[in-house]
């Protein structure tokens, strides 16, 4: 084959290949606008951010530090754990594990793993920086993920996670009146894969008129009612009431719960 015929090939060629790289380009983009279209900010919507993790100072308390997050419209997860709600894992049913820390915390630098929800500020990072019980944020590093047991159909008696489209659930936890304090209360329902609510400000944000951003701690309501007003996310299990029955000090649980806002 001679120059000129090599020559006429590769630019045939190159077209060619340049025709595919734009309709890819092209084909990729509306993929990125069809996925953003109706996702945006939505109550209680699960966020798919990669869980941080992030170190307190040693003289705080695995409560106080899951009160301080909570404050802030955080919550905790575990690494690996966002990835697989969102896969659609056929009709598998996964097997629930508790989102629960102590152990680790109190033996591995007072680290958290955690997310933020729709209730977060946008800058929600410098604002947890900020807190005095604060340390740094940790390097994650590469993760080794282990697969998460699944079966092909459910047993009763096994707790598993609910879907994305079982999420959101509120519910209002009433505590014995000297049972629990604030911050004990606070992460025994955050173990469970819970987070704190604000219905009525999580309205505000779905009818697009979101009133301005505010502490999402709920002391001075808990010291009047010894109630906690949370909601269901993708790492609470279809076992959450019971799970939430055998808490110490746990009175009664009303779910679904419907706030009547002004």
């Amino acid at each position: 084959m001679n120059c000129t015929a090599v020559k006429q090939r590769w630019n045939v060629w190159r077209a060619s290949k340049w025709r595919q790289i734009t309709w890819l380009a092209c084909f990729n983009a509306l993929i990125l606008l069809l996925t953003s279209c109706g996702h945006t900010a939505s109550p209680g919507a699960q966020s798919n951010t990669t869980p941080v993790q992030v170190m307190f100072q040693t003289t705080t308390t695995y409560e106080q530090a899951v009160s301080a997050i909570s404050d802030l419209g955080l919550r905790l997860t575990l690494p690996c754990r966002n990835s697989v709600a969102y896969t659609g894992v056929g009709e598998s049913w996964i097997r629930w594990t508790s989102v629960e820390q102590r152990d680790n915390y109190s033996n591995i630098g007072h680290m958290l793993w955690l997310t933020p929800t729709s209730l977060s500020p946008a800058n929600w990072q410098n604002r947890l920086q900020n807190l005095p019980i604060f340390n740094k944020f940790a390097p994650i590093g590469n993760l080794s993920c282990n697969a998460h047991i699944a079966d092909a159909t459910p047993t009763p008696t096994v707790p598993y996670y609910l879907l994305p489209n079982q999420v959101n659930t509120y519910a209002r936890i009433t505590f014995d009146n000297q049972a629990s304090a604030y911050d004990v209360a606070i992460a025994a329902v955050s173990d469970l894969g819970l987070r704190l609510a604000d219905p009525c400000y999580e309205a505000s944000v779905a009818k697009g008129t979101p009133i301005p951003w505010h502490s999402m701690g709920q002391e001075s309501s808990f010291a009047t009612s010894h109630s906690l007003i949370v909601a269901t996310t993708t790492d609470a299990s279809d076992h959450w009431q019971s799970q939430v029955q055998s808490i110490s000090g746990v009175r009664d649980i009303e779910s679904p719960f419907v706030m009547h806002c002004s």
